[in-house]
């Protein structure tokens, strides 16, 4: 017995984000375009940074609903921001590429070896 389906609107959104089969995958951890990600599917929440801000830079983390939780425009160089996993949506432009901030550190993990003693 075959089931169809006819859906439209919120409907066919959601079946598309809930419809994939298969093994689960670890959202992305960088952005490498402008562009407004889905926070849990498009990107893991999270702490990130960018180096390369233009003066033109624009983000903004967003509701469901598509109000602004923070926003920031017109800084360049370093900037930091902290992805909730409650935030539905986080929207970028001019601000090159967002990593998370542990991608951007190098490993601190325990040493081993001679050190001259």
């Amino acid at each position: 017995m075959r089931k169809s389906l006819s859906l439209t609107g919120f409907g066919l959104v959601a079946a598309t984000l809930l419809g994939g089969a298969g093994a689960a995958q670890a959202a992305p951890t960088v952005l490498d375009h402008d562009g407004t990600y889905g926070v849990g599917a498009d990107i893991a929440p999270g702490d990130y940074v960018t180096y390369s801000a233009s003066g033109l830079c624009a983000w903004a983390r967003l509701t469901a609903y598509g109000d602004v939780i923070e926003s920031g425009n017109g800084a360049s160089g370093t900037l930091r921001i902290r992805i909730a996993s409650t935030d539905a949506a986080f929207s970028t432009t001019g601000c090159g590429v967002w990593r998370t901030e542990n991608a951007n550190r190098p490993s601190t993990g325990s040493a081993t070896g001679s050190f001259g003693l």
